[in-house]
């Protein structure tokens, strides 16, 4: 090869390489992964229905337009509105359900792009010495692919290529090349329902994943609110121990006094120092109790452990104010409405109806197979000779002699039938029985904590009683003593039933499936009509 001949492939290849380069760094990393979310969260949207709840919360943490709420200490009391609100945008559960809910819409985008006109460009470039001929060399083309919905696929190709020969006999130019092919199902695998299963049970898995994702932002709310009221109600019975300790000192301190001159017995002092001592030593235990189930609740709020936070306690008080809000409507109501409107059964509902369509597709795979090709090829020169022009149509057949793994196939999804439908019955008769628990654990809370509030009323009023008594020597030590226990006690018991019916009427409206979680985090109640 002269050195005019090398020197010219060595530009050509220079400039290849620098086009290639430049059209690879072309666009930044983060338009690609725009126009990803763009797509994404387009399905999603369209897919979101009404009974789902607010559009909020989920979108992936690293979303440009998803507003990233982060707790920052020192900034008062944290309440629950924030607490939900924190939560969700903090939460490592929540963040990976926002993120298979994405994968699993992501995966939608694949299918749909089969069946979308599909456009593909490259080429090649070389040098090749056969022989006596030497020779550099080129190709570039596009075309098209497209999977329709009839199971036609067509595959068409628009090239040019060019030679020019450095030594040798052969001959230098450019050419010009189209290709097209195009099969056709006529039997087996022609029907549109055939064709578009790939597309069809990706949309499902879509919807699907979508109401899963849904279905956990009220169990999630759930799990926040109940965390929240649990560790107001350990903060609560830590106060009651202190308060507990500080007045069981004050009565000490009186009948130690009157021990002095004589008017109580030395063993009934003993007996008030000993529960003094008791009453210290449970108080301890409720401080450490109280900081362990807060340090948990940081943890699910995926807050540091070593930041502290102070949670509002009017929260607490709030409940006390509202006092009991029970349901508006019948146990049975609530069954009824669960069964129309829980996401779980909407899902093992459907997955009953692609278990028969699969049925269907199955049975559809056993038929003889019989495609038809057609293809053409034109080419304007060959490269080192004369141009090519060629047509040709054809079937493929395929007759169902050997067709075991087909009915084996068909075989399964019946049985897969038969299990989905057993599966969704038995999800129906979970629902069920879940509403009906509910429904009496919200009874059985509401007469506990009337109970428990009219216990810490007496309690109350007990304890001031036997402290007048006490001061006119009417009423022992231990009359004292076990009021005090009683009225600790009753307080309580009386928070931790307030507590446990507001959880209680939380769980209720979760499994009644009428609980909407809003843009905040927060909840709110649907009314059955």
């Amino acid at each position: 090869m002269n050195s005019t001949k090398l020197n010219r492939v060595v530009i050509i290849i220079c400039i290849l390489m620098m086009t290639v380069s430049f059209g690879c760094q072309n666009r930044k990393d983060t338009d690609y992964k725009q126009r990803t979310d763009d797509e994404v969260y387009g399905i999603i949207n369209d897919k979101w229905e009404s009974q789902f709840g607010e559009k909020a919360n989920y979108k992936t943490s690293d979303s440009t337009d998803e507003e990233v709420i982060k707790f920052e200490p020192g900034t008062g009391p944290l309440r629950l509105a924030d607490a939900l609100a924190v939560a969700t945008a903090q939460n490592r559960q929540y963040q990976t359900e926002k993120e298979t809910m994405y994968n699993t819409v992501l995966d939608l985008t694949l299918v749909r792009h089969e069946f979308k006109p599909n456009l593909f460009a490259g080429g090649g470039f070389g040098y090749s010495d056969e022989e006596d001929d030497s020779m550099v060399g080129g190709r570039f083309g596009v075309g098209l692919s497209q999977l329709l919905a009839d199971g036609t696929r067509i595959t068409t190709d628009v090239g040019l290529a060019w030679a020019d020969v450095l030594t040798g006999n052969a001959r230098s130019g450019f050419g010009s090349i189209f290709s097209a092919v195009v099969t056709k199902p006529l039997l087996r695998g022609s029907s549109r329902k055939f064709v578009l299963e790939s597309l069809t049970q990706a949309e499902h898995n879509a919807l699907y994943q979508i109401r899963t994702f849904n279905r956990f932002r009220k169990e999630f709310a759930v799990s926040t609110i109940t965390g929240y009221y649990r560790v107001l109600e350990q903060q609560e019975k830590e106060k009651n121990a202190e308060d507990n300790y500080l007045r069981l000192n004050k009565v000490f301190e009186q009948i130690s006094q009157r021990a002095e001159v004589g008017k109580f017995p030395q063993h009934e002092l003993d007996q008030a120092r000993q529960d003094v001592l008791q009453a210290k030593d449970n108080f301890i235990r409720e401080q450490k109790l109280s900081k362990q189930i807060l340090d948990d609740f940081k943890l699910f709020l995926a807050i540091d452990p070593g930041v502290e936070i102070d949670l509002d306690a009017g929260e607490l008080a709030g409940l006390v104010e509202a006092g009991l809000d029970g349901p508006k409507f019948s146990e049975e109501q609530a069954i009824e409405t669960a069964i129309e409107q829980r996401l779980d059964l909407a899902n093992s509902s459907d997955a009953v109806i692609d278990a028969q369509r699969k049925v269907e597709l199955a049975l559809d795979s056993i038929r003889a197979e019989l495609n038809l090709v057609a293809g053409t090829e034109q080419s304007s020169k060959k490269i080192g000779g004369t141009g090519k022009n060629s047509v040709g149509v054809g079937v493929e057949l395929d007759l169902p002699i050997d067709r075991k793994e087909e009915k084996a196939a068909y075989r399964r999804a019946l049985l897969t039938l038969n299990q989905y439908e057993r599966d969704h019955a038995e999800a129906v008769d979970n629902v069920t029985a879940q509403v009906r628990k509910a429904y009496r654990d919200l009874k059985e809370a509401a007469e506990i904590y009337e109970v428990q509030l009219a216990n810490k009323k007496l309690a109350a009023h007990r304890f001031d009683n036997t402290t007048v008594l006490l001061q006119y020597g009417r009423a022992s030590t231990r009359d004292i003593l076990d009021s005090q226990e009683d009225y600790f006690k009753a307080q309580d018991e009386a928070t931790t039933a307030l507590v446990d019916h507001t959880i209680a009427m939380l769980n209720f409206y979760r499994d009644a499936g009428v609980l909407d979680v809003k843009a905040d985090g927060g909840w709110q109640i649907t009314e059955k009509n």
